[in-house]
């Protein structure tokens, strides 16, 4: 007889609040979010027969088609691949655009599994201030009219209703039961939407839509560093990072470390699992006496009851755990005729962890939601493949985080500094809001890393003073060549966004 445990795929997904931990294009993501925002999708079929014939589709997507519009069919269809395509099948055929018109994003043809709902998340756990969603959905209604492919494309799309949701997102869960994450939420998180409201009018809808994409990256991808930080005892890891600035003068010492930080990140994922695992043996013990029982037997044989366990629908899983528990006892055995206490809850945690850590499982596609994220807003990199990737702070996310601070009100800031527009103030507010680590000259940051039970662990981490020194010095070409600074002198540069 098989008992049923909860799966342990979406039980990790629940603990850390991820609606589908899949790898995903992050503009996939905003296009979900909008969508879920304006409750509508567009039908792009039409749209899509730029991809056919144009010689047949022409007549449908032209009024008054001629044969010599077919070359002018092509040419768009080139600029949509390079600019307005976001994801297409092998063969090169559009699947989604950028959602620069909520007409342009895909509800006809596998939504679920074009965007994974991960959209709710944003609407439903983020995008929770009334007001604030309302700006959003005016601002983002402007796009329509003031992007020109979007003008053209649009009335070639019909709006769809947007498929109703059932229960609560993941995310949305999750703060209702972590404070600290939800008030995260209600002080950062719509801080952070009003200066981006702000911020908007002086950018452009392209601008608006990649700092948007940037933004929501950057909120679930610390959304899940918070969850990741939680240890098994219930306590947390110091939830910051160091990154490395991106620039042309490579810092190894501290691209070593932005890859030791990341590493650390990642492989957090293991841990969620196991705690996973941990509250999915405890509550099946509740449930079934017999399980409860071989849990604290000294016989072996009936430790074998924990082969009996199902998991829904994951027989390939379920095989390989029988086999891997199987094999697990049968060492134990030949090493202890007795089992000790605890011995057989630890080997049935440690089977579940390697079954469901292994190949495309969950903690892989975890690890997969925090790169893209992470990719996203501007903290992850570098974007080849094939590269080994480390917390590394782009140009993408540099024009984000100084365009915020640029726009936020001076109580807002987290800093000690008088001038709050100062890159000093700059530094303490981003390690503040998001944990992010550029240097260790600022007091009130190093009082944070260093005065803490982790202090030593992190320290090993940490690149010498001289790589800090010049990850600062990064910092400030890097902002000066994107003209994100103003500087008055040696000893006085500020954000400053031109208008």
């Amino acid at each position: 007889m098989s008992t049923t445990m909860e799966n342990l795929t979406e039980a990790v997904q629940r603990h850390l609040g991820v609606q589908q931990a899949q790898t995903m294009h992050a503009e996939n993501i905003t296009a979900d979010a909008l969508a879920r925002l304006h409750g509508a999708r567009g039908n792009i079929d039409r749209i899509l027969e730029l991809w056919k014939d144009v010689k047949t589709a022409g007549p449908d997507l032209v009024r008054g088609f001629e044969p010599h519009h077919a070359d002018d069919l092509r040419r768009l269809r080139d600029v949509l691949d390079v600019s307005f395509k976001v994801q297409g099948y092998s063969d090169g055929r559009a699947r989604t655009f950028l959602p620069l018109s909520t007409k342009l994003i895909n509800g006809t043809r596998g939504v679920s599994t074009l965007y994974r709902d991960v959209g709710r998340s944003v609407v439903e756990a983020l995008w929770t201030d009334h007001a604030v969603a309302e700006q959003l959905k005016a601002q983002t209604r402007t796009w329509e009219r003031s992007h020109p492919l979007a003008r053209l494309l649009a009335p070639l799309a019909d709006a769809l209703p947007i498929e109703a949701a059932k229960g609560d997102a993941n995310l949305k869960r999750v703060m209702i039961e972590d404070e600290a994450l939800a008030a995260w939420r209600d002080r950062v998180v719509l801080q952070d939407w009003r200066a981006w409201l702000s911020a908007a009018e002086g950018m452009s809808s392209d601008e608006q839509l990649e700092t948007m994409t940037s933004l929501i990256g950057l909120h679930l991808f610390s959304s899940l560093m918070h969850r990741l930080a939680l240890e098994p005892d219930g306590s947390f890891v110091p939830r910051l990072f160091f990154v490395a600035v991106d620039g042309q003068s490579h810092n190894r010492v501290a691209s070593r470390a932005g890859t030791s930080f990341y590493a650390h990140w990642r492989d957090r994922a293991d841990v969620a699992l196991r705690i996973v695992a941990d509250r999915a043996i405890t509550d099946l013990a509740e449930r079934e006496v017999s399980f409860a029982e071989a849990l604290e037997s000294q016989d072996w044989t009936r430790a074998l009851m924990w082969r009996n366990v199902g998991f829904g629908k994951g027989r390939k899983q379920k095989a390989k755990y029988e086999e891997r528990l199987e094999e697990k006892l049968e060492q134990a055995r030949a090493q202890s005729a007795v089992p000790q206490e605890g011995d057989v809850r630890r080997i049935v945690e440690d089977t579940l962890c390697e079954v469901f850590s292994t190949g495309s499982n969950v903690t892989s596609k975890v690890k997969d939601f925090l790169r893209t994220t992470g990719a996203a807003a501007g903290l992850v990199g570098p974007i080849d493949r094939g590269v080994r990737k480390r917390f590394l702070l782009s140009e993408r996310g540099l024009i984000l985080l100084a365009r915020l601070h640029a726009n936020r009100p001076a109580e807002e800031i987290a800093s000690a500094e008088e001038d709050k527009q100062s890159v000093e103030a700059f530094l303490d507010d981003i390690f503040d809001r998001y944990g992010i680590l550029v240097t260790l000259e600022r007091e009130r940051i190093r009082a944070r890393v260093f005065e803490g039970p982790d202090a030593m662990r992190l320290a090993r981490m940490l690149p010498n003073e001289e790589a800090v020194r010049r990850n600062r010095e990064q910092l400030e070409l890097r902002l000066d060549a994107l003209r994100l600074v103003r500087r008055y002198s040696d000893a006085s540069t500020v954000i400053h966004i031109p208008r």
